[in-house]
């Protein structure tokens, strides 16, 4: 029973994250391109996403720390805090899929996006990767440790 649980409680493969990061491109560029086609502004993002992308990678980071500072979560805590992980790091790749492509877009296209656009996209560009980062450290963090004495009576004198 115990290595079926290992087997579905894996970290995420790098894989999939490329995947999200190219969804994620995918969906942007052809959001842009529909703008385009029929006349509508580019959208604006606005600075205060960015900030709380920023937000979620440092308490992603911050969890980390806690966990890896002999804070000790329940051994129930783990699939959830795995699940955590899982979720910063493939919502990172595919916010950080579409902010290169925004950001792409804006550097060759000189007027096409506004600078307070450009200047949001890229610190939500950082921080997705952070959220990355975090996801996959948060992932290593939170490995259950196994029982101590599992198959051992409590011995008391």
């Amino acid at each position: 029973m115990t290595s079926q649980n290992e087997e579905r409680l894996r970290i995420t493969k790098w894989t999939w994250v490329l995947f999200a990061t190219v969804l994620g491109a995918g969906t942007v560029w052809i959001g842009l391109q529909a703008c385009w086609t029929w006349g509508w502004p580019t959208p604006r993002f606005p600075f205060a996403a960015a900030l709380v992308f920023a937000a979620i990678a440092l308490a992603g980071l911050l969890l980390v720390i806690l966990l890896r500072g002999k804070v000790r979560a329940a051994r129930s805590h783990g699939p959830g805090l795995l699940a955590l992980g899982k979720s910063l790091v493939i919502a990172g790749g595919a916010l950080a899929g579409g902010y290169l492509v925004l950001l792409g877009v804006n550097l060759r296209l000189t007027a096409a996006i506004p600078r307070e656009t450009f200047t949001a996209a890229l610190i939500s560009l950082i921080a997705a990767i952070g959220c990355v980062v975090s996801g996959y450290l948060l992932q290593s963090a939170c490995r259950i440790p196994p029982e101590e004495d599992a198959g051992e009576p409590d011995q008391k004198h």
